[in-house]
Order: C-alpha cells, then sequence, then structure tokens
C-alpha cells in the first residue's frame, strides 16, 4: 500500500512531464497526495506549467504581432516599387512613391532596432556605461531631432529645462526622449503644442513631455507599455508599439519610474522621474 501511494504519483508526474516535453503546456497533476513532500513537488510543478503555458501564449502572439507588423510595411514597399515600374508616371508622383519607400524602410529599420535592443535588455545582455552627461543638453539635442517634423506641422514647443547632470548610459538614456518626443509629434495635430521641462528637486530629476495631441482613452492606459499594443486600431496614425515598451524598459533598468496622464481630444503628459546622486536640492 505504501509503495502504491508513492508510485503513483510518481507515475503521474512522469507521464505529465513526457506531455510537456512534447509541448503541451497545460498538462497538470493532481495537487494533494499522501506524502506532502509529493504534493510539494506537484504544486510546484503546476506552477511551473502555468508560467511556461504563458509564456508560449505570449511567445505565439509576438510572432504573430512582429509577423503582422513587419509584413504591412513590406506590402506597401513592394505595391509602390511596381508603380515605379510604371512608364506612364509623372516624375512628381516617383517622387512621391520613392518618398514613401525611404520612410517605409525606415519603419522597417527603427521597427528592427527597437525589437534588437528590447531583446538585449529583457536578457540582460546590454552593458549599460556609467558617465556623467548634461541630461538638459541631450533634451535638446532630442527635440533638435525633430526640427524638420516640428516645423513641417507648426508645432508650437515650451522648453523649460533646468541644469542637470546625470551619471548613465547616454546613448540608452536618449531612446527614452527620442521615443516619447515621436509619440508626442505623431499624435499631435497640425498647429498643437508640445512641452518639454525639466526640473530638480534633491536627488530627484523629473522630466515632463506635453502634448495636445489625439489623447489616449482609458481603457488603453493600462496597456500602453506592452509590446505591439496600439491603442489606434484604426493605425491612422503609423506606429508599431514598441517604443513605449522599450522606454518603460529603460526606465525599469534605471530604477525610474514613468507616469502618464492623458485626455481623449485634450492631450498627454508623461512624466519621466529619475534619481541622480550629483544633483542637490535647488
Amino acid at each position: 500500500l505504501v509503495t502504491r501511494l508513492f508510485v503513483k504519483p510518481v507515475d503521474d508526474l512522469i507521464s505529465a512531464t513526457k506531455k510537456a516535453a512534447d509541448g503541451d503546456f497545460s498538462v497538470r497533476v493532481r495537487p494533494q497526495y499522501a506524502f506532502e513532500e509529493i504534493s510539494e513537488l506537484a504544486e510546484n510543478f503546476n506552477n511551473m506549467m502555468a508560467e511556461l503555458e504563458g509564456i508560449e501564449l505570449f511567445r505565439s502572439g509576438f510572432i504573430n504581432d512582429f509577423s503582422h507588423e513587419f509584413k504591412t510595411p513590406l506590402v506597401s514597399i513592394r505595391g509602390f516599387a511596381k508603380q515605379l515600374e510604371n512608364d506612364d508616371i509623372s516624375d512628381e508622383e516617383k517622387k512621391l512613391y520613392a518618398g514613401i519607400i525611404v520612410s517605409e524602410c525606415e519603419r522597417l529599420s527603427n521597427m528592427s532596432k527597437n525589437i534588437l535592443l528590447l531583446s538585449k535588455l529583457e536578457n540582460q545582455q546590454y552593458t549599460a556605461k556609467k558617465e556623467v552627461f548634461s541630461l538638459d543638453e541631450q533634451l535638446r539635442k532630442s527635440v533638435l531631432l525633430f526640427e524638420h517634423e516640428i516645423e513641417a506641422k507648426n508645432i508650437e514647443l515650451d522648453i523649460d529645462l533646468a541644469d542637470s547632470d546625470y551619471i548613465g548610459d547616454e546613448e540608452i538614456m536618449s531612446q527614452i526622449w527620442i521615443n516619447l518626443l515621436s509619440n508626442a509629434l505623431k499624435y499631435t495635430p497640425d498647429g498643437g503644442k508640445i512641452g518639454v521641462s525639466l526640473f530638480v528637486r534633491s536627488r530627484e530629476i523629473c522630466v515632463k513631455i506635453k502634448d495636445t495631441g489625439i489623447g489616449i482613452k482609458k481603457e488603453s492606459l493600462d496597456r500602453i507599455f506592452e509590446k505591439f499594443y496600439q491603442g489606434d486600431t484604426s493605425h491612422s496614425v503609423k506606429g508599431n508599439g514598441l517604443g513605449l515598451a522599450l522606454v518603460k524598459k529603460v526606465i525599469d533598468l534605471l530604477g525610474g519610474e514613468i507616469l502618464v496622464e492623458s485626455t481623449p481630444h485634450v492631450g498627454s503628459v508623461f512624466t519621466v522621474k529619475l534619481w541622480s546622486g550629483i544633483n542637490e536640492e535647488v
């Protein structure tokens, strides 16, 4: 009887592990057995299977989302490239189609770069540098990167940056501002306003990027930092849902915090809080 009580749960676990090895992560075993140690083993097995099942669902969803986002610009490039083969189109149309192809190639490049960096950060393969740099100067340079888009959309800028040095990885830090500014520009209509401010309290650095864009729906606020999530289901604005996921990951690694306030048709405010050992109270 004792042997049967011991062997039966072991047989159950062996059978379940074989199914798991074949890719069936939905398998579970009975959590309660006569021996406490075997019950604990069974419970841990079930927890492991639940975790693996979640990872598998995420992986499948990630592959589907990535395939879709990668396919869209490729279809666009192919379509406009075929149009360029047409001898009947005007020089103006050729210029327009070539511009769209370049834009879609840049979109693919940015998506590949973001997903590669995200993968490195999540797998802890990225070694952050530690150097002192001017955070306010970095923000000014980030804004200048979008000078052409700002002028094209006649965006009014409100810049208020306190002097602030920061110890960290200047290159990876720039990804935060580039992605947040890119989003603000994308979703702010012509003639709108974008504000960038930086202030320091004791050792806390606070950066706010505010826009008068389309805003974010309440039901989307909890999901905007998920990979490939796009609140704009109409896809009226081009994006791939990776920028904010990358921002959140970088800020988490820095031990900082990002907060979002948004009202549809009014605008959004992204607040980044960082901690530095350099700054004294001002």
